[in-house]
């Protein structure tokens, strides 16, 4: 496994229910609100189609790394409608070294903090990575099919606020913070639509197929002889489009029911 899949300590112990939003870029770009969710509150980005980010999971190319002599400055990761800036924390530990240890372009799974830079005036949000996974293109398909229903989604959220037949959160206050139109709903469908379009045709054929995420984790514990790292089963996990919150948020079911236990920290085994 690349060093990206192994996670810290930290990470390891941070097993959090919390999903994380998928976004296509073009939309994460446009967006530059933000507002507080949660208990204890938080500061996420409220998107243009009213999805909160404080967490988000994308996949898709790493076209470019900027950076040397071992220190990350930035990245940029690609998915068809725009690119993402990835921007670390921390040097010299995964995920900043991983992602300099991968040469672009290169399909990757990241998951990471959404945070914000520059003042009112020119507010843009970025990417803080926590977790770094090598993938293949199908995953990036599934991805882009799923991020596209979930869009679609919200967008039918905000169509019923336009209409004053709805307010459903999240919906309602994108509305007002970006001062929507049904003119942009069709700018954002349209965008959807030339998403799917680079999806391959082997994809689409698999698309009626819905994972249920508890069966993906079980079967990848199961495929193993003996325990497995944490880290590597999200990194499995990512392969099939499944974001880290869900996988972590999995695991902890699992270890409640007793389907599976944790022979030592950072590991789980089927009972």
């Amino acid at each position: 496994m690349e060093d990206g899949v192994w996670l810290t300590d930290h990470q390891e112990e941070k097993v959090t229910g919390e999903a994380a939003e998928r976004v296509f870029a073009w939309e994460f770009n446009r967006s530059m609100h933000t507002i507080e969710r949660g208990d204890p509150p938080r500061t996420g980005l409220l998107t243009m189609t009213g999805g909160w980010c404080y967490r988000t999971f994308i996949v898709g190319a790493l076209i470019e790394v900027q950076g040397g002599e071992g220190q990350l400055q930035r990245a940029h990761l690609a998915d068809p409608t725009g690119a993402f800036v990835i921007i670390p924390r921390q040097q010299g530990v995964p995920p900043a070294s991983t992602l300099l240890d991968i040469a672009p372009p290169a399909f990757i799974a990241l998951t990471g903090v959404v945070r914000m830079s520059g003042g009112r005036g020119g507010r843009r949000a970025y990417i803080e990575p926590e977790v770094v996974v090598p993938v293949d293109r199908s995953a990036r398909d599934r991805w882009v099919m799923v991020t596209a229903e979930r869009t679609i989604t919200r967008l039918e959220a905000l169509s019923r606020v336009l209409k004053g037949s709805g307010d459903q959160s999240g919906a309602t206050e994108a509305v007002r913070a970006y001062c929507l139109t049904p003119r942009d709903l069709d700018s954002v469908r349209e965008m959807v639509e030339e998403a799917l379009v680079t999806v391959s045709p082997a994809a689409e054929a698999t698309a009626a197929v819905v994972l249920d995420p508890r069966e993906v984790v079980l079967a990848i514990i199961a495929s193993r002889p003996s325990s497995v790292a944490i880290g590597e089963v999200v990194g499995a996990a990512a392969q099939q489009g499944l974001g880290e919150a869900e996988v972590r948020q999995c695991l902890l079911t699992l270890l409640e029911e007793g389907e599976c236990y944790s022979p030592r920290n950072g590991y789980i085994k089927r009972l």
